[in-house]
């Protein structure tokens, strides 16, 4: 992706008077420089927060006959989950079994020394257990996917060959990662740097094994970075006319002082 940023020391019609002004009482412009926010795309803090919102700490595996696949969430027929709370804390994986039984599950979960055994009836379920709350749904997206991997295999003249990312194996091996963990190796996995040294448009890359999840990740990571700026100057407009409010009320306050003290001067 190519993203343009948008450098404020670089504007022309920024008067620099009133920008130093405003350092001067202690207030920093947002943008220190088109290279301070090529590095801000590539933070953890940032992998972070798109790894949160993605839910990209799942990890979800096909068991086949003959070789395990990974498959991208948005293809699995299943969705899994932990609470919030709950993998802020996680500090090692949660690896879960996932079978189809009848019209339920049967879910196998390990987590470091504990193993248990967990069957659902009826889906959506909630699993409580001591290091977090599971949830486990079906993808409303799944049969949708898979209908579209049967039509494209007909038209290509082989019914037989469906997808494999949109395919589930025997069994769907689920593992929830620590998220920390997962945002660090997502922030360095990405690559930005500058199209060229007149310009202040970035281009940023992912190397995946999944290219689609890639993809996904970095229209995400753009968004959130934007959103993250939008915040910053807001909060930054909102102590600058803060400011302003309290000096006019300072200097109000005194002119009224100042009007009545002559006043009382001009009485007496």
């Amino acid at each position: 992706s190519k993203v343009l940023i948008k450098d404020q020391d670089k504007k022309p019609y920024t008067s620099s008077s009133i920008n130093s002004t405003f350092q001067e009482l202690g207030f920093k412009n947002s943008s220190d420089g088109f290279d301070n926010e090529v590095e801000v795309l590539a933070t953890k803090s940032l992998a972070k927060k798109t790894v949160r919102a993605m839910k990209l700490y799942t990890t979800y595996i096909s068991e086949g006959r003959i070789k395990d696949k990974e498959i991208y969430g948005k293809y699995s027929p299943y969705l899994v989950d932990l609470d919030e709370v709950d993998i802020d804390s996680l500090k090692s994986t949660i690896t879960l079994e996932i079978d189809e039984k009848g019209s339920g599950l049967v879910i196998n979960i390990k987590y470091r020394k504990t193993e248990m055994e967990q069957s659902l009836s009826t889906i959506p379920g909630r699993i409580p257990t001591t290091f977090g709350t599971i949830t486990i749904e079906r993808n409303p997206l799944y049969d949708i996917f898979k209908r579209q991997a049967e039509l494209e295999a007909t038209f290509d003249g082989d019914s037989k060959n469906v997808t494999e990312k949109k395919e589930l194996g025997h069994t769907l091996k689920v593992l929830i990662n620590p998220l920390d963990k997962v945002a660090m190796a997502y922030a360095s996995s990405i690559s930005v740097s500058p199209t060229s040294k007149t310009t202040t448009i970035a281009s940023v890359s992912k190397n995946d094994i999944i290219p689609e999840r890639g993809a996904d990740y970095i229209k995400r990571l753009v968004e959130i970075y934007n959103e993250d700026a939008n915040e910053d100057n807001n909060f930054e407009a909102q102590r600058t006319e803060d400011f302003i409010a309290e000096r006019l009320g300072i200097i109000s306050k005194e002119l009224n002082m100042t009007e009545t003290e002559l006043e009382q001067f001009k009485k007496s």
